[in-house]
């Protein structure tokens, strides 16, 4: 239960915990998808704008800026600085308070609950494996693969990408449950973690951080961009 681990994941874990992961990172989209088709009803969701990647060069940078900087810079925060100090309080709070920060780092409401699964994922990869390379993997790969389906609209159009997006849909699904099947039987305790003994509730532990000034002031930061994208 110590800090996060920068060495090498437990023997045999990395591909499983990889498949679940970007399994659930793709059911995750289909399902914030559905979500939010049924909110834009009721008012519309403004996200982040970014340029499609247009041209070899542009897709090299576009993979720099969103695959790979992300997935080292984000992780070792989230996963590692935050998540890693909060496993003196328990496995199930660490994951799931740094899943929040995740999430709401993003700043807008399209992001934001699917970055907040995602999140979870990474955690329960990362405590799985016992290091913190399975969660860059994962950022990494997830990361890479939206922009390059980016990349083909640009030179294969909507039609072919989406034909693609669907069959890799598809795909990873099936791959995350066949890694959910390989880790329980290399973990037949998979999920079910030691409890942490504590004078305070789980309920006054997540209070305790809600409360704390410079968690109170990230989420007033939050809070007013997520104001100002959805609003401008």
């Amino acid at each position: 239960d110590g800090m996060i681990s920068f060495g090498r994941p437990k023997k045999g874990s990395l591909i499983p915990a990889v498949m679940v992961g970007l399994g659930f990172c793709y059911t995750a989209n289909v399902a914030i998808s559905f979500l939010q088709n049924i909110l834009s009803g009721f008012f519309p969701l403004q996200g982040n704008d970014f340029d499609l990647p247009t041209g070899p060069f542009g897709l090299i940078l576009s993979i720099i800026a969103v695959a790979v900087f992300p997935s080292l810079l984000e992780e070792f925060l989230f996963r590692g600085a935050i998540m890693g100090s909060l496993m003196k309080f328990g496995k199930p709070f660490a994951i799931f308070t740094s899943a929040i920060l995740f999430g709401l780092m993003h700043g807008n409401l399209v992001q934001i609950p699917f970055a907040f699964l995602v999140g979870l994922v990474l955690g329960f990869a990362v405590v799985e494996t016992n290091s913190i390379w399975t969660g860059v993997l994962i950022h990494f790969l997830n990361n890479l693969f939206s922009t390059l389906a980016q990349y083909s609209e640009t030179k294969f159009g909507e039609d072919i990408t989406s034909a693609f997006y669907m069959l890799l849909l598809a795909t990873m699904i099936l791959v995350g449950f066949f890694g959910i099947y390989l880790l329980s039987r290399q973990n037949p305790n998979l999920l079910k973690y030691s409890k942490t003994i504590h004078y305070s509730s789980p309920k006054k532990r997540l209070a305790w951080f809600c409360g704390a000034p410079a968690v109170i002031v990230y989420f007033v930061i939050i809070g007013l961009e997520v104001a100002a994208v959805q609003f401008s």
